[in-house]
């Protein structure tokens, strides 16, 4: 009898403060889960309880334009004794790139700061992307003025082709339109930094002077070589647009689109003890991206 008493008692104190601490419905269905004999089940716990996150993507991307031009290299230089017009250098024209499509991927640390805004920092690294180059050109070298003068056309093929990789380190801010939890979250970002646009160039040009005449070349032909590589550093920015899906387990699928903005570098070159240099463009690459974020504490 008593231990009958004390159970009731209990029940009856475990329904009073539900009661009290809890809304009107929650008042309303505690009391039908007492007289129905059933547990109460505990809420189910969002991921508001993490503060950082690790990420990982991988995406495909779309170059934009990435004009490129060379300054440095001379032709219609005196050979043999002759004499030559003013020396001029490459075309833009004869440079074009591949930069078509590419992929990406990256890794990343992240912090959650409120419902709704986060941040991280990303690096990212793409597949190479080339730069080639290919003119002619023809000019006329004259012997210096005697009793009779004698001309000779010079003919020269340049080619040109540089490899350009890109590792992008960015600073990215995150807004989600919806408050997180499970399901979807779309969001919208923007993000600072930089690129380390590693480069290698090889570079070759053969002259040869031909007797307008005979056809026979009167010199042995000319050739300039050279190579260059190095690690300029760019600066970087971008914006994001996606959505979020998460999962109970504490990991969050990602997919978004990226728009990046990458500045312009140099790439030099030695070609026979000449400097030249390959001037690169900004770039402004779209991409496709998807990856997963896991909640780590």
């Amino acid at each position: 009898m008593t231990s009958k008493l004390l159970s009731n008692t209990l029940a009856g104190l475990t329904l009073g403060l539900a009661l009290f601490t809890g809304s009107p419905d929650a008042q309303a269905q505690s009391i039908k889960d007492y007289r129905a004999g059933t547990p109460v089940p505990a809420p189910i716990p969002v991921m508001e309880h993490f503060r950082w996150y690790l990420r990982t993507d991988i995406g495909l991307g779309l170059y934009g334009s990435s004009p490129a031009s060379e300054q440095g290299l001379q032709f219609g230089q005196p050979v043999s004794g002759l004499g030559a017009p003013a020396p001029f250098g490459t075309s833009t024209a004869w440079y074009g790139d591949d930069f078509n499509t590419f992929l990406n991927a990256g890794v990343g640390v992240g912090m959650y700061f409120t419902p709704r805004l986060r941040g991280d920092v990303t690096v990212d690294a793409r597949t190479y992307s080339t730069i080639n180059g290919y003119g002619t050109y023809s000019y006329v070298q004259q012997t210096f003025p005697g009793p009779v003068p004698t001309t000779n056309t010079v003919n020269g093929v340049h080619m040109d082709r540089t490899e350009v990789r890109g590792v992008t380190t960015l600073m990215n801010a995150y807004y989600d339109l919806t408050d997180r939890g499970p399901g979807f979250t779309p969001y919208i970002g923007a993000g600072v930094g930089f690129v380390v646009r590693t480069f290698r160039r090889t570079t070759s040009t053969t002259e040869e002077t031909v007797d307008t005449g005979t056809g026979v070349p009167t010199a042995a032909p000319r050739f300039l070589t050279g190579q260059g590589k190095g690690h300029p550093v760019a600066p970087a920015a971008a914006l994001t647009v996606g959505t979020a899906y998460a999962f109970q387990s504490g990991v969050v699928l990602d997919f978004n689109y990226r728009y990046t903005w990458l500045g312009g570098v140099d790439a030099g070159s030695v070609i026979n003890n000449s400097q030249s240099t390959m001037k690169i463009g900004d770039s402004q690459d779209h991409m496709l991206r998807a990856g997963f974020r896991i909640n780590v504490w």
